[in-house]
């Protein structure tokens, strides 16, 4: 049974699946090529058999220059862990509008290569993560102006779906100097994409270098968009310095700092630099935070004293009607002002009623893009993450679990990326003391801080690298995430508490806070649900998240697996006992052994006891030094860590004779002969012909030829002939007694201990056929014959073969009969020559199946060869 929810933001429109059991996803209606994919990167045996459970823990796909020409609009549904796609090769002429919105957390699209002349509006919308798109190679004459974002990772993507040229220090800022011809402060602000126009903050009194140029009458202006990874600020006041009224500083986003500089715009051109000046305004290091928002005194959300209220509720009324072109280009109508003296500004979705204070919102998400770098530098300096991290979120306190990243990782000369500047600190042998970090340091609201999204980012790479929290999270409810006290639970979730899965709540914090989404992400952050409208609260990782799951986290990574594994050799066989793991024991389902020899890492030796029992023995152990291990399996598919190994030594086990197949083909086609070889430990007693006509069986298929090789009676090479379109098993049953007919045994009399066994599928993945009998010539007017046969049975009239199939010169076909009655595998042609010239025959291949005389599967597969068939005449 599973549950059905309805994800209830703006945008996506698609249903998520939260499982209670393992059902079958709906994989074997899609596009041939992609069915297969998925099945294959599932490991399920069949489409049939992929589960939703497998089906979202498939993370990549490549499906290029797989020969697809179309897609269906729910070919990747399902697969919200995909993070790589790769389509590029193929021959798809357009997308499926919204073919991409269950890929939630894709970061990896490969487009090139195909024969795309457009792309639907939208088609990317959803893919909020995306860090990497390759469109080149394609039709289009030009992409739709203004595609991507102005400033997103794609913006400049050429016209024609290259990537854009990222040469140089500031590629992105540049382009859009040069796109808009922009040469001076006020052409800047002007042509800033609507979403920079919107999100803005007005700052009265600055600690900036410009700060005796501002006021309420001329205040600064940071603007963010949608997403924070380029910030850009300007002074207003027309009396101030070149160097401050001529220029625009920003703030963008690097994988591990921030860059921190200025476009001057008083030569002739523009110039972009970073100045040394600006890499310790927000304290020793670059980063967009000098505090909570809540202090931002100066701010046009907390003037400097009482007194300031009336200048600054009157300053920003003459702001909203401002012709300064300075401000004039920003959007007063995305914002409403709240009743009190201090007229705080608030931003709003437009034809909604949702809203947040402008500086909160600022602080949420400045603080959201500084987290990533944090967290950048914690996987680049841990390079066993999973462990450090399961360290992390196994602290015994709030206080050590949110501040320990920064004791452990951020020493003195850098700690400032994560608390506030200038902040009165106790310093302990070089580092801050975790007992003195409060989570009021870059506070973006009452419950939630830089801290509290570095600890949910740190269990979000868990959640991917680990089955057991995925386990977790997949039959934990959301209303269990957050705390029991909190002000406003409602806020803090995506979905209506209890009507989704942790794992819904945890994607859609990621996407919605960590993402580009642009102008979609934020109508969604705005709108959670009907009832609390609170975009920001929604951001609450540590009460609407990790307080509740941390704990959790911890206890599925540290006390999932078995313990005290221990194993003793009784009677030649070793027996395995361990202690059942105290995690989830209502899910434990079974365990997974695992086994080395002689200082090989253990591999998998039973994939699933099928059962809870914590006694297991080795029937058929190899001789030498064999090391152990045990993993616990929750609900027959999830995965706990290792067990403790242990080493024991087998003693090398009696003489007997057993047999391995080698070199077993892939599969067949259903009639080429295959071949493949038998080994035995001891050389055989056995003829050629006992082996191939009365020992070994071959199901769907018959021996054909049993030969030493190189002389050898101990290695075989068997040749198989299938007689059917089905998977072939060839098998040599055991021996029990050598004077018995077929009988395989050494020459002292040893049997056969074991039976035998490889399987063959059938996959008939081209079309083909194949000539016998052709004649070695023609008299010039005596009809000739010869033999054409398919891979498999294909819909075809005899009409078709003799009338419109074969091209022929010199000559006619007069007739095609079966060989077969009722089968189309097998015809005779009849040929009659109209000359003594050279009769030439061909069969084309890849004829589309609505062509005359085409030659195609029942599904569509068009025949995969061709054919060509010369009979010499007597001239």
């Amino acid at each position: 049974m599973r549950a059905i929810l309805r994800w209830f933001g703006i945008g996506l429109g698609v249903w998520l699946i939260a499982e209670t059991g393992d059902t079958a996803a709906n994989v074997c209606g899609r596009t041939r090529q992609v069915r297969d994919a998925i099945t294959a990167a599932s490991g399920a045996p069949g489409c049939g058999e992929v589960s939703h459970v497998q089906l979202r823990d498939v993370t990549a796909l490549d499906l290029s220059h797989r020969g697809i020409r179309e897609l269906r609009g729910a070919d990747f549904d399902g697969l919200v862990r995909l993070s790589s796609l790769d389509l590029s090769g193929n021959n798809l002429t357009h997308l499926p509008g919204g073919v991409f919105d269950d890929l939630v957390l894709l970061e990896s699209l490969h487009l090139g290569g195909n024969e795309l002349s457009s792309l639907a509006s939208g088609l990317f919308d959803q893919l909020f993560l995306l860090e990497e798109l390759t469109l080149g190679d394609n039709r289009f004459a030009l992409l739709p102006e203004n595609y991507f974002d102005e400033f997103s990772r794609f913006d400049g993507t050429r016209p024609n779906g290259d990537p854009p040229d990222n040469s140089g220090p500031y590629p992105r800022i540049q382009r859009f100097l040069d796109r808009h011809h922009v040469s001076s402060p006020e052409a800047f602000i002007a042509a800033l994409p609507p979403l920079y126009r919107e999100r803005f903050v007005m700052v009265y009194a600055s600690e900036a270098a410009a700060a005796e140029h501002v006021s309420a009458d001329h205040p600064r202006i940071a603007a963010w968009g949608a997403d924070g990874q380029f910030i850009f600020a300007w002074n207003t006041d027309p009396d101030a310095p070149t160097e401050f009224r001529e220029s625009v500083e920003f703030l963008r986003q690097d994988d591990f700092a921030w860059t921190a500089g200025l476009i001057d715009f008083s030569g002739e051109t523009p110039e972009i630099s970073a100045p040394a000046s600006c890499r310790t305004c927000h304290g020793s290091l670059n980063k967009p935070l000098w505090g909570m928002w809540g202090t931002w005194e100066g701010s046009e959300y907390r003037p400097y004293s009482a007194d300031d209220y009336a200048a600054f509720a009157a300053a920003m009324e003459v702001h909203r009607t401002s012709t300064d072109p300075r401000i004039e280009p920003l959007d007063f109508s995305a914002s409403v002002f709240a009743t009190r003296p201090s007229a705080i500004r608030f931003l709003m979705t437009p034809g909604e009623l949702d809203y947040v204070a402008a500086v909160e919102e600022a602080g949420a998400v400045w603080s959201w893009r500084h987290a990533e770098v944090l967290f950048r530098i914690l996987q680049s300096r841990h390079r066993g993450f999973v462990e450090w991290g399961t360290e992390l979120v196994c602290q015994n306190s709030e206080v050590e679990a949110l501040f320990q990243p920064t004791v452990r990782s951020f020493d003195q000369s850098d700690h400032n990326l994560f608390v506030a500047a200038n902040s009165d600190l106790v310093i302990e042998d070089g580092l801050v003391n975790a007992s003195d970090l409060v989570r009021y340091n870059y506070y973006y609201h009452p419950d939630g801080s830089v801290g509290d999204a570095l600890i949910f980012l740190t269990i979000v790479e868990l959640w991917r690298a680990d089955p057991l929290v995925r386990h977790l999270y997949r039959k934990t409810s959301n209303a269990e995430t957050t705390h029991g006290h909190s002000r406003l639970v409602e806020a803090q979730l995506h979905y209506p508490s209890g009507s989704a899965t942790a794992e819904e709540e945890l994607i859609q914090k990621l996407r919605l806070h960590f993402g580009q989404g642009g102008r979609n992400a934020l109508r969604i952050r705005a709108r959670q649900h009907d009832g609390l409208r609170l975009g920001v609260l929604s951001a609450s990782f540590w009460d609407g998240h990790a307080e509740r799951m941390r704990p959790r986290v911890c206890r599925a990574l540290t006390r999932s697996a078995p313990t005290n594994l221990r194993v003793a050799v009784e009677s030649g066989t070793p027996v395995l006992r361990w202690d059942a793991p105290l995690y989830d024991p209502d899910s434990l389902t079974g365990f997974r052994i695992r086994r080395g020899v002689d200082g090989a890492q253990p591999g998998v030796l039973v994939e699933d006891t099928g059962s809870t029992d914590t006694t297991w023995s080795d029937q058929s152990p190899p001789a030498g030094d064999v090391v152990y291990a045990a993993q616990a399996i929750y609900d027959g598919y999830y995965l706990s860590h290792d067990s403790n190994e242990v080493e024991v030594a087998v003693l090398l086990p009696l003489a007997e004779l057993n047999a391995t197949f080698e070199g077993v083909p892939d599969q067949h086609d259903g009639f080429t002969e295959f071949r493949l070889r038998l080994r035995f430990t001891e050389p055989i007693a056995s003829s050629y012909r006992a082996l191939r006509d009365e020992s070994l069986v071959a199901t769907n298929g018959h021996v054909t030829r049993a030969r030493r090789v190189d002389g050898r009676s101990d290695l075989w090479e068997i040749g198989i002939q299938p007689s059917a379109n089905s998977d072939v098993v060839v098998t040599l049953p055991r021996t029990a007694d050598c004077a018995a007919g077929g009988a395989v045994c050494t020459a002292d009399q040893t049997p056969l201990s074991d039976a035998a066994s490889a399987t063959i599928p059938f996959d008939p993945q081209q079309l083909t056929a194949s000539l016998r009998g052709e004649p070695a010539g023609h008299d010039g007017e005596t009809e000739f014959t010869f033999e054409l046969h398919f891979s498999e049975e294909i819909p075809i009239s005899y009409r078709t073969l003799r009338d419109e199939a074969f091209t022929v010169t010199a000559g006619e076909v007069r007739r095609a009969k079966r060989l077969s009655q009722g089968s189309n595998l097998g015809w005779r042609i009849h040929v009659e020559p109209d000359s003594d010239e050279e009769v030439v025959l061909i069969l084309p291949a890849d004829r589309a199946c609505n062509e005359a005389g085409a030659i195609c599967a029942a599904d569509g597969r068009p025949l995969s060869q061709r054919l060509e068939i010369r009979v010499p005449g007597p001239g």
